[in-house]
């Protein structure tokens, strides 16, 4: 069943009030496009989308060559930091896989930065470093095990994946790496350790893996 709609005015604002709709139940765009005058980025569309909406975007980054065709999903990959923000994505990633009869890989990635600068510090120099790093190791490894637990008892096939490193880099890779992949994620979150802005996360992932993101 389909309707078109044709609208005057920004499009990021016309997208915004028409997904208002109690009706919409996903917004989906692709984060650059070409129209028949001139080329048109969406890119900053699609920014400000999942910024001002509240429903959920799916996001399509279309590759130059790339075969035309519907895309095939079959194994979905959520992003988690042990926040229950980024946990609110958890239900659509487990429905998705249960639906499309797919695998769902929960990730975490334990990032480095945090302890770039602390050997210099009075807390026991790199010794006590590597055994903090440790620890929160273990403490996602745990983590991920848990959540991976939890989903297989709910009748979903999961896996996990725990990697050290650059969050986005490491999920865009696996994002790349995984056949049929869709990565489900929220667009912010807090661990319990410190900050993790998902929503840088998530504009690296969509810009950079060419899978789709919702």
């Amino acid at each position: 069943s389909v309707e078109s709609v044709i609208v005057q005015g920004s499009p990021d604002v016309a997208i915004v009030k028409a997904a208002d709709d109690p009706d919409v139940d996903l917004v989906l765009i692709a984060t650059h496009g070409r129209t028949g005058i001139k080329r048109m980025r969406l890119g900053s569309v699609a920014d400000k989308v999942i910024r001002e909406s509240g429903k959920p975007l799916l996001l399509f980054r279309p590759q130059e060559g790339a075969a035309s065709g519907a895309a095939t999903i079959r194994n979905i990959i959520i992003p988690l930091d042990g926040s229950e923000l980024a946990e609110q994505a958890l239900p659509t990633a487990e429905s998705l896989a249960k639906e499309l009869d797919g695998t769902l890989t929960v990730f975490r990635a334990v990032s480095t930065y945090t302890f770039a600068f602390a050997e210099p510090y009075p807390f026991g120099g790199a010794e006590a470093t590597a055994e903090i790093l440790e620890a929160i190791e273990q403490e996602a490894e745990d983590y991920v095990a848990g959540k991976v637990g939890e989903i297989s008892g709910r009748g979903v096939k999961a896996s996990g994946k725990r990697v050290l490193g650059d969050p986005a880099t490491q999920l865009v890779d696996l994002a790349h790496d995984t056949a049929d992949s869709l990565t489900v994620m929220s667009t912010h979150g807090r661990s319990g350790v410190a900050r993790t802005l998902l929503g840088s996360v998530a504009d690296k992932v969509v810009r950079s893996s060419g899978r789709p993101v919702l």
